[in-house]
């Protein structure tokens, strides 16, 4: 189901996907409490590391026109997933990664249809695979925040 993450690793990703700036994060404003209310550990670790940068990274769809959504693949592939069509859906996401292995929302969705139909294990790798791609865009030392 879907090209393996080993062949990502293997190969080069053509090149990578834009960063575009969306301004700064305040996690504060994102994470903010009641007084006196309780925040999770993690949260209050994100407040401490600051302000940030926030990027938005390029989505790649393969011959759709960025002007025309209409027409969206990956919309396409999830009404077929939801429709009890996994097979077609899968389709569509594997000629979109064939196009262009930096589609990274056809990997997390070959990961969701393998999650609902297989199970955690066999989504892990799809999952993997688009965090792989998109990490290898983010420069060296990024310290920004992805919307």
């Amino acid at each position: 189901m879907g090209i393996p993450g080993f062949l990502i690793r293997r190969h080069r990703v053509a090149a990578p996907l834009a960063l575009h700036p969306m301004g700064d994060w305040d996690p504060a404003e994102e994470y903010g409490r009641e007084p006196g209310e309780a925040l999770h550990p993690l949260y209050e670790e994100v407040i401490e590391a600051g302000v940030r940068p926030c990027f938005e990274m390029e989505q790649v769809l393969p011959g759709v026109d960025p002007d025309d959504w209409d027409d969206d693949p990956i919309v396409h592939a999830a009404q077929l997933h939801r429709a009890g069509h996994d097979r077609d859906a899968v389709r569509v996401l594997q000629d979109l990664i064939a196009a262009d292995l930096r589609c990274v929302d056809a990997w997390g969705h070959l990961g969701l249809i393998a999650f609902h139909t297989r199970g955690p294990g066999p989504a892990l790798e799809f999952y993997e695979t688009g965090v792989g791609v998109a990490e290898r865009s983010l420069p060296d030392g990024f310290g920004g925040v992805l919307s």
